[in-house]
């Protein structure tokens, strides 16, 4: 939890008991997965901003079965690769939902034999749940990813998946000549999904970014083919993508009446570095 500032005066935060604390006497309890509420906005619309109980428990289950495996290894690899001799790099996940993805970067990290100090932010409390009982070694807090409750230059990486990208707010926090990674689905993601539910389904579109203050350093994709063979694992994965909310209610009762379905999956990773 040293990484987080306090969000209302900027100042650091240690630990005191089930809480953090910074010099100015701010107090924010932890709650009893482990994670910290830094979320200070009063003027938010809800209580519960970002994703609803249910599809973060959706994503929570699907994840956890390792069908995104190859993206999560992928990513992890890049990251370790990334950060070279650097033996206490600092790995912050901006948007990091349940945590599938914060834990394997932490993972790979200190089985090359590092000591990382690595932080997932959210927006969804209910995400968070899931995100802190990961990994005790890594901190998590609730807070935008558009005003990161961390220091300016403090991180070697930042990463983002599946989230709008914050590039102002990454550029502020990380060092000269950090990395941004941004992940996306590649144009075939999910291509046989959108084929049983379409008429006429149509591929992702390549994202071209340009971000003020970064260079394009690389791209990176990674595929498989999974079968999933539950009806409960086919409405997680459903669920947890937009065709949920685009996708008239039979079409939904037909996929969900499948015993089985098989699907191509790929994604796009994109490496910007911090100009100095």
């Amino acid at each position: 939890m040293d990484l987080f500032l306090c969000p209302i005066c900027k100042m650091p935060l240690s630990r005191e008991g089930g809480s953090l604390k910074c010099a100015q006497g701010h107090n924010f309890d932890l709650a009893s997965s482990g994670y910290v509420n830094l979320l200070v906005d009063h003027g938010k619309r809800s209580s519960a901003p970002g994703d609803s109980k249910e599809m973060c428990a959706a994503r929570n289950h699907f994840l956890s079965k390792g069908y995104y495996h190859c993206l999560a290894e992928g990513l992890a690899n890049y990251v370790t690769e990334a950060v070279g001799g650097n033996l206490r790099p600092v790995v912050i996940d901006a948007a990091c939902g349940e945590g599938y993805y914060t834990a394997a970067l932490y993972d790979h990290l200190a089985a090359a034999g590092k000591a990382p100090r690595v932080a997932g932010v959210d927006i969804a409390k209910y995400a968070l749940k899931y995100a802190a009982k990961r990994r005790k070694q890594i901190s998590f807090a609730a807070a935008s990813i558009f005003n990161l409750p961390l220091e300016s230059e403090v991180a070697d990486v930042v990463t983002n998946l599946f989230a709008p990208v914050a590039d102002a707010e990454f550029r502020r926090v990380l060092k000269p000549g950090g990395r941004m990674v941004v992940v996306g689905p590649g144009e075939r993601h999910l291509w046989e999904l959108k084929q049983f539910l379409y008429e006429s389904p149509y591929l992702n579109e390549p994202k071209h970014y340009s971000f003020e203050g970064f260079a394009l350093e690389r791209k990176l994709r990674f595929g498989d083919r999974i079968r999933l063979t539950s009806g409960e694992d086919i409405r997680n994965l459903f669920s947890m993508t937009p065709y949920y909310w685009k996708t008239s209610a039979e079409a939904a009762e037909r996929l969900y009446s499948l015993p089985q379905i098989e699907l191509e999956i790929s994604f796009e990773l994109q490496s910007f570095i911090k100009k100095s």
